[in-house]
């Protein structure tokens, strides 16, 4: 099993939700977990921002990461979206069956 957590911000804890509903509904991801708010500064265009986000940490397996990052196309709601894979260097046999089984293309989509 070669799970993954990939890292992205948006703007509203109503995105956070949606994008997260999304990809579990899915079986692109077994479960996402959102943080927030929080303040974010970085540099736009050449100005420096300051800007409330939600973090999300989508937990998935890594055979996942390319529909997911396909999917941000439709679903994100940013022009250049943070999508920062980490692989999970050690992971409990139970927790990793079941983010296998949740992202599976066998079992039936969840009811949303």
């Amino acid at each position: 099993m070669t799970g993954v957590t990939i890292y992205t911000t948006v703007p509203t804890r109503e995105e956070a939700v949606r994008i997260a509903r999304s990809l579990i509904n899915e079986r692109l991801a077994a479960c996402v977990n959102i943080l927030g708010p929080g303040l974010s500064c970085y540099r736009w265009e050449g100005e420096i921002c300051e800007d409330e986000e939600w973090v999300l940490f989508i937990k998935t397996t890594r055979r996942r990461v390319n529909d997911i990052e396909r999917r941000f196309a439709n679903l994100h709601p940013y022009s250049v979206p943070a999508f920062i894979v980490l692989p999970w260097e050690r992971v409990s046999d139970a927790y990793g069956r079941w983010a296998e089984a949740e992202t599976s293309d066998t079992a039936p989509p969840a009811v949303t």
